[in-house]
């Protein structure tokens, strides 16, 4: 499969549900972009930005990441994560609640962080790297404020503007921290959207988040093979029921699989 023929198959699939959809793909021959910059409710994607600033507290030495954080019963929020389901008095490391936050998702770990990292300096590295649709606005799970009309939100081109800075060398972050949150994110265990179609034999290597609440599906990934490097986030909103954003975020995962393997 070509570019172009990616680009059209893409096209194609979102066709009937194109304004609930956000696209953003970069690949070595070109981009492929659809409301882009739309800003949409982030769900778990927001903690790719929590992960880099918990990264850069790290190396400026704010932070260590042996810390133990003491996880009391209220601090314990429902949603993805185990934490919420272990027995109380739980202690873990700053680092244990960075690759939870990521590879369950865990949201107990996320509060944990964004109470110590602080959301505003979290919002300010979001802007610093380019990402104006990117902010945090409350805790997860935090009824009170979702209901006065707080939320977290991204855009797809921002979501890549992430990974990039978490890939590639930059001025950022060192490469050991870079390195650390590849794998990290490597680790993600729900393989369920971008990475369902990828096989074994097919050598691809992801990289990727996953988001999902009621009507929200997403993920964001890199995707490398044989030296070649692909970005990817696809959103979508307003899909319901659920089973419909992860079934046309596999199909995209799938056309972005073929396209590497030629």
């Amino acid at each position: 499969m070509n570019f172009s023929e990616l680009k059209d198959q893409i096209t194609e699939e979102i066709e009937e549900i194109s304004e609930k959809v956000s696209i953003y793909i970069e690949t070595e021959e070109g981009i492929i972009a659809i409301h882009e910059n739309t800003k949409r409710r982030a769900a778990s994607l927001i903690k790719v930005p929590i992960l880099m600033e918990g990264y850069r507290q790290i190396e400026n030495k704010e932070i260590h990441p042996d810390t133990l954080i003491y996880i009391d019963q209220n601090m314990r929020v429902g949603g993805c994560g185990v934490i919420s389901y272990l027995s109380s008095g739980h202690v873990g490391s700053l680092q244990n609640m960075l690759e939870l936050m990521i590879i369950v998702s865990d949201n107990t770990a996320t509060n944990v962080l964004l109470d110590k990292l602080q959301i505003d300096r979290i919002n300010k590295l979001a802007r610093s790297i380019g990402c104006s649709e990117t902010v945090i606005e409350r805790m997860l799970m935090d009824k009170e404020a979702q209901a006065a009309g707080l939320d977290n939100y991204t855009s797809a081109k921002d979501m890549v503007y992430l990974l990039k800075t978490i890939f590639e060398d930059n001025d950022h972050y060192t490469e050991n921290s870079r390195l650390h949150m590849l794998e990290i994110l490597a680790n993600q265990q729900f393989k369920h959207k971008l990475p369902l179609y990828a096989e074994e034999k097919d050598g691809i290597k992801f990289y990727h988040k996953t988001g999902e609440l009621d009507g929200v599906e997403h993920d964001a990934a890199i995707m490398e093979a044989k030296g070649r490097i692909l970005y990817a986030a696809v959103l979508s909103e307003n899909l319901f029921p659920n089973a419909r954003g992860q079934r046309h975020i596999s199909s995209i995962g799938r056309l972005l699989v073929e396209y590497l393997k030629k």
